[in-house]
């Protein structure tokens, strides 16, 4: 079957069951292909409402966070986690990874308005790195830790040194490279 034979047949079909997603593009690929083991890169989203009022439209959607935030020193913060590091400080403790050493290519903080976005890109991930990175950035942004904090924690190489898991509701899977 041709390729945009198939995604109008995918489409056709999740129309039908009413499903919140489309299929954009479809490829052919190898017997061999596996969609997590053989991705090259991923990147996240995540996002902080970052507001006194609560979200109401962006509920679970988003981390409401009602107590200003210093983005300024959550970048300087961040700085510290960019680069190849054992990032066993932000690994949860069901993680199955063989090694927590991983490189950090990219955490970007941009404000959008009331929206603070992490941008993050590695070649994979320790399960829930990037909500514990999150997690403790927002405590460098609320004044519980100070963006030197980022770089003890990360040498500490435990998980009871960092901060808070960031709840699931503001991440989002956004990019993955084959």
């Amino acid at each position: 079957m041709e390729d945009w034979k198939l995604r109008e047949a995918m489409n056709a079909r999740l129309r039908d069951m009413e499903a919140p997603v489309c299929v954009i593009n479809v490829e052919k690929v190898d017997q061999d292909f596996h969609a997590r083991f053989s991705a090259k890169g991923r990147g996240y989203l995540y996002r902080i409402l970052n507001r006194r009022a609560p979200a109401i439209i962006e509920k679970n959607r988003v981390w409401w966070v009602p107590v200003p935030l210093d983005v300024e020193k959550m970048r300087q913060g961040a700085k510290y986690l960019l680069g190849h590091h054992d990032f066993s400080s932000f690994r949860a403790a069901a993680c199955q990874a063989k090694s927590p050493i991983k490189t950090l290519d990219k955490l970007d903080i941009e404000v959008c308005g009331e929206e603070i976005r992490f941008i993050v890109e590695a070649r994979s991930f320790l399960h829930h790195q990037v909500r514990n990175m999150v997690g403790t950035l927002k405590m460098v942004g609320d004044g519980h830790l100070e963006p030197e904090d980022v770089k003890k924690i990360l040498e500490a190489k435990k998980r009871s040194a960092a901060g808070v898991n960031a709840p699931a509701c503001g991440l989002y899977l956004n990019k993955v490279v084959y």
